[in-house]
């Protein structure tokens, strides 16, 4: 074979070679469309095999779904789970009073299916030294009340780790947001109390007494006329270990009622058993700020 032979067979080879590249990777362009992928597997010298790389926070085949450490919004965006939160799954759930298990009022919550979607929720209530903290920042304003300011914990340094109380709405909102977070709904707090069972209480049907909750068992407060440090309840906690969902402190929700906010949960000062029930939606003008009512945040 002479020279013009042996140079035209090594060309007629390297387009039989390109032109097999460019159809192999033609194929996997299209697996790679279908699944989402953002590699090209060309890149890698192997153009039938896919490769798929999902952005930060996404996982799957198609990286649709969330990965480890992240959930998602109701925009449908996978976020970071948070630090001191629970993350809540989202579904149906039923909602209300349990009339087989308790006695049922106007104020209850209506028994029914609801659904909720994915959202995380505070562990535990906001503590006098983390609202202390916002209003160093310079976004919240000082802890007041009009009436019994010797029980508002705000100036109290023996209570850092209590929850923070003689709050208004607009606090608490404000500490939220400054948070990056906002206050829960109604439905959000009873989904996080109640889960997907059918109870009365975080920890179930019975049980309403000072080994479960700072409530008004014989005197205010388990007999200390006081709120208690957060999380010091470890029985009274719901299955998301979410504490002090009742008693202690009412918690505002951004629900509204009419001219009113709903406050769920019961305060330590409260000696109605009914409204410690998960059901029990209480209610507030936006501006009280009283020494039984405090909140958590959610988002």
């Amino acid at each position: 074979m002479n020279t013009t032979s042996e140079y035209l067979t090594l060309k007629l080879i390297i387009y039989i070679f390109l032109f097999s590249i460019f159809i192999s990777c033609s194929e996997s362009q299209g697996k790679k469309d279908e699944f989402d992928c953002n590699i090209d597997p060309c890149l890698y010298g192997n153009c039938v095999e896919k490769v798929c790389q999902c952005e930060t926070g996404y996982s799957g085949e198609q990286c649709t779904i969330c990965g480890n450490g992240y959930y998602m919004n109701k925009e449908n965006i996978c976020i970071p789970k948070s630090e001191g939160m629970s993350f809540i799954e989202g579904g149906k759930f039923t909602k209300g009073c349990l009339s087989e298990k308790q006695s049922c009022s106007l104020d209850d919550e209506v028994l029914g299916e609801v659904f909720v979607s994915n959202f995380e929720i505070d562990r535990y209530e906001v503590t006098v030294f983390q609202y202390k903290e916002c209003v160093d920042s310079g976004v919240c304003s000082e802890a007041t009340s009009t009436t019994q300011d010797s029980l508002c914990n705000f100036n109290n340094s023996l209570k850092l780790e209590h929850p923070i109380n003689c709050i208004t709405y607009l606090q608490a909102e404000q500490y939220c947001q400054w948070k990056g977070k906002r206050l829960p709904t109604s439905i959000e707090w009873e989904k996080s109390a109640r889960g997907v069972e059918s109870i009365v209480y975080p920890w179930g049907d019975s049980g309403l007494n000072c080994r479960f909750a700072n409530i008004f068992e014989n005197s205010k407060g388990c007999g200390t006329n006081s709120t208690s440090k957060v999380g010091s309840k470890e029985l009274g906690a719901s299955i998301y270990q979410i504490y002090d969902l009742i008693g202690n402190v009412w918690e505002w929700t951004s629900t509204s009622k009419e001219s009113y906010k709903i406050i769920k949960g019961g305060g330590w000062s409260i000696h109605y058993s009914k409204m410690f029930s998960i059901s029990f939606n209480g209610t507030s003008l936006e501006n009280i700020a009283s020494p039984s009512l405090g909140f958590r945040c959610a988002k």
